[in-house]
């Protein structure tokens, strides 16, 4: 039989499948990574005791923005570099917008902040366990979006994979701020950024091997 003819003959059995079928499990997956960070922070970490005070204050909503922002960036990063032949440029700008902007308000915070004030403003009280928290969260997470983002086929399994990372960890940094009680500009850009930016080390790692085809 010819190659053509072979090709002809397995197409015969192939079912169609949705073109945005594959983004659809990805959010999917993301709502459920979300729930398991969710977890993970009133299991394992509890939930910060001024919760119910912090929430009224724009400095918990700020934080929480950013890392959203980065999972729904990085989401869209990972749809795009999974699909062959398709442009990342937009969501890799975004990604790399808001890492800048988050970047530019920690350095403008640290410039505010009076000398004798600005070592504590970067490091808080927790600056030893918030990327490793973060990263750790990031482990309840990585399993649903990497099988979503198994149904993909990119053509750059490492670069993907980092999408597919980044988003898990964002995720999780998202969920820890219900358990971190940092709010500081700088401490957020470093070391929230740090956790996001291992998961994605992570996930590159992963994709290297995982989402191969």
């Amino acid at each position: 039989m010819k190659t053509d003819d072979l090709i002809a003959a397995l197409a015969l059995d192939a079912a169609p499948v949705a073109p945005r079928a594959p983004t659809r499990w990805l959010w999917l997956a993301a709502a459920l990574a979300a729930v398991a960070a969710l977890a993970g922070v009133v299991l394992g970490l509890g939930v910060r005791a001024d919760l119910a005070v912090a929430v009224g204050g724009m400095t918990f909503w700020i934080k929480a923005t950013y890392t959203a922002l980065i999972a729904l960036a990085g989401g869209w990063l990972a749809a795009r570099l999974g699909r062959p032949g398709a442009s990342a440029r937009r969501p890799a700008l975004l990604v790399l917008g808001v890492f800048a902007a988050a970047i530019l308000l920690g350095l403008v915070n640290l410039a505010t902040t009076p000398a004798e004030g600005r070592l504590h403003a970067w490091l808080g009280h927790s600056w030893r366990v918030c990327t490793l928290n973060v990263l750790g969260l990031s482990l309840l997470t990585t399993p649903f979006l990497f099988w979503a983002a198994k149904k993909f086929a990119p053509t750059s399994p490492t670069l993907a994979g980092f999408a597919t990372g980044l988003t898990s960890g964002a995720i999780a940094a998202t969920l820890y701020g219900l358990y971190c009680q940092e709010s500081t500009a700088a401490f957020v850009a470093t070391w929230y950024t740090l956790g996001v930016l291992a998961a994605g080390g992570l996930g590159a790692g992963i994709g290297r091997f995982w989402l191969r085809w």
